[in-house]
């Protein structure tokens, strides 16, 4: 196990493996160093979180007795490492759930009655909903403010225009997983799952119909359906699988202005 910690005021990050580390003396006369792969993938897993959040590999997530308390983040590549590493995350917040919910809880509360009427009623949300979130596809989009994950510096048309002039377009797609996009699109269709919302979004800037999929939590379920086919939207997620029809993840959705 390898452990990386940094401190900020009260704020600290965490980073965890799991797995056989050796201890040696690079230095005569220093204290042994550990050396192996568990703290190589530990210390470039700490990069990706910010203060406030743990986040651990696979493997330590594998040994964990109460799997409950963990998100499930995703595989991602690592610098100098082969494969692509599962990561697990866990706040280290702890405050009161109830008073530190209420302004959040009020905003999505606050356009219920919009919903009222002879055949539906607008959801009324509780701390439950947002604080039991489960792993799996369609993660909440409040669990990426707790990730340090870099931009992507191209809009959805720069994406797909810049991945048609590679030769071997896998590469630019692995560079690119994991970074948080910020685009432009028109909705074009929504299913609902029990789990969460599939919804296709597409765009027309690079003169022909392309589209993008979005994994959305079933907490949009009320402010998406509202949204008309064709309108506009602004579509903030993280890339999992940079591809032709590329897929997003930990997505919030807003009508564009």
């Amino acid at each position: 196990m390898a452990l990386h910690i940094k401190a900020s005021e009260k704020k600290f990050k965490a980073a965890f493996d799991f797995g056989p580390a050796y201890h040696l003396q690079f230095i005569e006369g220093r204290e042994d160093d550990p050396y192996g792969l568990v703290v190589d993938r530990c210390a470039r897993i700490a990069k990706l979180a910010r203060p406030g959040a743990m986040l651990v590999t696979g493997q330590y997530f594998d040994e964990v007795r109460n799997k409950s308390t963990y998100l499930e983040v995703g595989s991602f590549p690592l610098k100098g490492l082969r494969e692509k590493c599962a990561i697990y995350l866990k706040s280290l917040w702890t405050p009161n759930t109830e008073e530190y919910l209420q302004p959040l809880l009020a905003v999505l509360n606050a356009d219920r009655t919009k919903f009222d009427g002879f055949r539906s009623i607008g959801r009324a949300f509780k701390p439950s909903d947002i604080r039991d979130s489960k792993s799996g596809l369609g993660r909440p989009f409040l669990a990426r403010e707790l990730l340090n994950l870099p931009k992507c510096p191209f809009s959805f048309s720069e994406f797909l225009r810049k991945r048609g002039q590679q030769d071997k377009p896998e590469a630019l797609d692995a560079s690119l997983r994991g970074q948080i996009v910020d685009w432009k699109l028109y909705l074009e269709s929504i299913d609902a799952d029990e789990d969460y919302l599939t919804v296709i979004a597409g765009s027309n800037s690079t003169g022909f119909r392309s589209f993008c999929l979005l994994r959305v939590n079933r907490f949009f379920l009320d402010t998406v359906k509202t949204i008309e086919k064709g309108t506009t939207i602004r579509v903030r997620g993280v890339l999992v699988h940079p591809s032709a029809t590329p897929v997003l993840d930990y997505v919030d959705i807003e009508v564009a202005t």
